[in-house]
């Protein structure tokens, strides 16, 4: 997670903070990255300055896994027989394999979208 353009490509509304007004770089501030992987800030500088103790492959990708967790995206998916869907895209980590991700698209319940992504789970369980 020690990596500045890493957090350059994660807002704070991807992972559910606040904006907190101007910014002078794009993406989230250390502060935010250090708060969503429930370490100290000081030691997450040492982390990204690559000073201080080596972290374990486990502690750098719970740290990763936490802002990869709460970052998600808007997506218009349209299917040809349950029409448009307004989903919601989540993309997360598998645990040990930073060559997988597991996508999951949710909708808003309530939403027009939410019994047509239903739907879509049922063609695709019949078939």
């Amino acid at each position: 997670m020690a990596d500045p353009l890493v957090r350059a490509r994660v807002t704070p509304s991807d992972v559910g903070l606040p904006g907190g007004g101007r910014r002078r770089t794009p993406g989230l501030r250390r502060q935010e990255v250090a708060q969503l992987a429930g370490m100290s800030i000081d030691y997450y500088i040492r982390l990204e300055q690559g000073r201080g103790p080596h972290p374990s492959r486990q502690v750098l990708g719970a740290a990763r896994h936490e802002v990869e967790v709460r970052r998600e995206q808007r997506k218009q998916v349209t299917h040809p027989v349950v029409g448009t869907i307004d989903a919601i895209c989540q993309v997360l980590p598998v645990p040990d394999r930073d060559d997988l991700r597991l996508v999951l698209y949710t909708t808003e319940p309530g939403s027009p979208s939410h019994p047509a992504l239903r739907d879509l789970r049922r063609l695709t369980l019949s078939s």
